[in-house]
């Protein structure tokens, strides 16, 4: 059966109602269910608030031909920003 594409692979874990991944446990502390992903994503919301709206503070300049995300979360930030940059630079997911 195929895996929904939002759901985490490897062994899970509940806890007090939150999912939690089991593998390496302890290694990350916060659950990795829906609730904590809309807390991830409402985070990057209010840094955007806090940015004026802005991505990133550092000087890009007009061509952007390499972006490296890394710990992105949910993903949200670098969807953001390839909806900002225009051409798109080459997207290379790890």
């Amino acid at each position: 059966m195929a895996q929904a594409a939002n759901e985490p692979e490897g062994p899970l874990q509940a806890d007090n109602g939150r999912r939690y991944h089991a593998f390496r446990e302890g290694a990350y502390l916060v659950p990795n269910d829906d609730e904590e992903q809309d807390r991830m994503d409402l985070g990057h919301h209010i840094y955007r608030l806090v940015l004026g709206g802005d991505l990133f503070l550092a000087p890009l300049g007009d061509k952007v031909k390499r972006v490296l995300d890394l710990g992105t979360g949910t993903g949200i930030w670098a969807m953001d920003f390839a909806e900002y940059t225009f051409p798109h630079p080459p997207a290379y997911h790890i």
